[in-house]
């Protein structure tokens, strides 16, 4: 990279392999001189109070990082050189796709160097709002369950993150091009939100006797931190991060912060006696599900939000359910050449429909199809219906996203499926579990020593499997999950004289029996709240 002394001279930016500019500004002749080992500085990402941010390569592995290069030599209180190593210490604790992750610290000629994951196109939520303006309903909700997620991993370290806020929320976007709206970038399934600068995050398990850090007890954004972060900051928990949060989804809704107050400290003052105001409120029209999900993280008192991010989580992957999938795109101008194209359009997709018009007829409505075993309660023994319901979520008759729910009684009976499972077909179902629960799924063919595949998810949304088989329990290692609510795939496969258990599209375990005799299939809840099934398939396997 080439540079001249003024902003006004012309510069030559390096290219990558591909032929693309690497992002950001020239390096200055003081980060030239920078030697960090196994470091290649290429370009200064941003600057801040704090010090400032470089896009690197690690020459070894050849991926490209990000520096944070931090000042040690302002820090005048050695509680503020030990805060700036904290960040550092913090986020290498985490390891998550929904945090950005740390790999190496270093301290040079009075600086502290952070190398960390470089997210690819580096848009805060900030910069979209200030691109695209107020973001839509789905398009929120889809960033609300991604940080949700990263969330859960910073409770279940030992940490709050209490500077929630658009500037602290990364999108990590991957394609060459600049998305031209919204809707298209968070359409890409490889889009990812991202939490970073854990500055002030805090352990909620103190030490005993450990000395708080009286000037940096009440940190935070004003705009964005939660109430008990200025009047009480010694006995903030992760529920400050779930308020900072709605108030980052009205930004994210309005492009205002919540309350349109400029002084800081009658701000402040404001803020210690009211609620959020609501997205209605705020003079926003959102589903009236959502509006109370976001009136309820956004409650004055920590008491009355959500006590539990798993309770959270539940709540926004349901109402992700019952929205439309589709996001609204922008309509072009109205002009005669997009009316001519609009009728060749229309013509094209007539035709279309008669050419397609008699596949459709036979799929639907003369061609074998599979239906969903969890869309009626018919498919099961009526003996062990107690306790159990349907949920339809897109409509009476779609059966594939129809929701078979079971609730844990005093005395829970099997749910037993009518049709046997017989040697050379596959059982395929999808499970979720929206709270602390433990479950099981048996194979049995009252001659044979049953299979049972026994699932745990913990208050923390850790899922564990274990298999028994021959009055034996066998733990299963390796599945990879991630750390949350999810829907998890199971197939079981029965071949001749065997199981074969598949858990999120892997090979978990492999049960060999005595006898390849036809199969029932239980569902038993053995604790917790409840267990929701969808999406239950069983078929022939091809041969």
């Amino acid at each position: 990279m080439n540079t001249s002394s003024s902003n006004d001279d012309t510069v030559v930016l390096r290219e990558d392999k591909q032929g693309r500019l690497y992002p950001g500004s020239p390096l200055s002749d003081e980060a030239k001189r920078l030697r960090l080992p196994g470091l290649e500085l290429i370009s200064e990402l941003g600057s801040g109070g704090m010090g400032r941010v470089y896009l690197a390569r690690q020459v070894k592995l050849g991926r490209l990082v990000a520096i944070k290069a931090l000042k040690l030599t302002r820090a005048a209180d050695p509680q503020l050189s030990q805060w700036l190593e904290d960040e550092a210490v913090t986020m290498a604790a985490m390891n998550h796709p929904n945090v950005v992750g740390i790999y190496e610290m270093l301290q040079k000629n009075g600086l502290l160097f952070i190398v960390m994951e470089y997210v690819p196109g580096r848009h805060s939520i900030r910069d979209l709002v200030t691109r695209f303006g107020p973001l839509p309903e789905n398009v929120v909700l889809r960033i609300l369950e991604d940080v949700v997620n990263g969330l859960l991993c910073v409770k279940s370290k030992g940490y709050i993150h209490r500077d929630m806020k658009p500037d602290n929320l990364l999108v990590s976007y991957e394609e060459d091009h600049e998305p031209q709206s919204i809707e298209e970038m968070f359409r890409n399934p490889q889009t990812r939100v991202k939490i970073c600068d854990f500055g002030i995050a805090r352990q909620f398990r103190q030490l005993k006797g450990e000395a708080p850090h009286s000037d940096l007890r009440a940190m935070g954004s004003p705009n964005y931190m939660a109430p008990e972060q200025i009047t009480d900051p010694e006995k903030v928990d992760f529920r400050a991060d779930i308020y900072s949060l709605a108030s980052t989804a009205l930004f994210m809704l309005t492009a205002n912060p919540p309350f349109p107050i400029q002084d800081r400290d009658e701000l402040l003052t404001y803020k210690i006696e009211h609620d959020l105001p609501s997205p209605a409120e705020a003079g926003v029209k959102v589903t009236p599900t959502f509006n109370a999900i976001l009136q309820r993280m956004g409650r004055l008192l920590p008491e009355k939000r959500y006590q539990h991010y798993t309770d959270l989580q539940r709540e926004l992957a349901l109402h992700s359910l019952a929205l439309p999938n589709s996001i609204g795109v922008t309509k072009p101008p109205r002009n005669p050449f997009w009316k001519v194209f609009g009728i060749c359009v229309l013509l094209l997709l007539l035709v279309l429909g008669i050419i397609l018009g008699n596949d459709y007829i036979n799929e639907h409505f003369y061609r074998e199809r599979l239906i969903s075993l969890s869309s009626a309660l018919s498919f099961w023994n009526p003996e062990g219906r107690s306790g159990w319901r349907t949920l339809s979520i897109d409509g009476p008759h779609d059966h594939k996203n129809t929701i078979l729910m079971g609730h844990l009684q005093d005395e829970p009976h099997n749910l037993t499926l009518f049709t046997p499972v017989l040697p050379g077909y596959i059982l395929d179902f999808q499970i979720l579990n929206q709270g602390t629960c433990s479950a099981i799924f048996q194979l049995d063919d009252q001659k044979d020593n049953d299979t049972r595949l026994l699932w745990t998810r913990s208050p923390d949304g850790e899922c564990s499997f274990s298999f028994y088989h021959n009055n034996r329990l066998y733990p299963i290692e390796g599945i990879e999950l991630a750390h949350g609510l999810q829907w998890i795939p199971i197939q079981m496969r029965l071949s001749g004289k065997s199981v074969a258990i598949h858990i999120n599209n892997e090979l978990a375990t492999t049960v060999h029996c005595k006898n390849a005799n036809p199969r029932t299939f239980h569902i038993k809840i053995i604790s917790g709240k409840s267990l929701s099934l969808r999406q239950i398939y069983l078929y022939e396997e091809e041969k």
